[in-house]
């Protein structure tokens, strides 16, 4: 969260019901992005595509403890990684 944040973005929370939530939103001046932290093998992001779907959001970022990838539109970025998520959404590109 403090890699986040000393980027210059600004995260919120978001949550519906019990079952759906994502860690953070980050708000940029060209648009927000869901950010879901997943732990362990299985890495589903629905929250975060739901909130995507929602808000239309252009990207979705989830960091887990695999390497970088695209899956279903989710960007993937490993933990280690975290503190580039900021430049990543404010340039919203691949």
């Amino acid at each position: 969260m403090q890699q986040l944040v000393s980027t210059g973005a600004k995260p919120y929370y978001w949550g519906m019901q019990s079952v759906q939530k994502v860690e953070f939103v980050l708000k940029f001046p060209n648009g927000i992005a869901p950010i879901e932290v997943k732990s362990g093998k299985r890495v589903s992001s629905s929250s975060a595509k739901k909130f995507a779907d929602k808000y239309n959001c252009p990207r979705v970022i989830r960091v887990t403890e695999k390497n970088y990838g695209m899956d279903e539109g989710i960007k993937s970025v490993p933990l280690y990684a975290a503190l580039l998520i900021g430049e990543e959404a404010i340039g919203l590109t691949s």
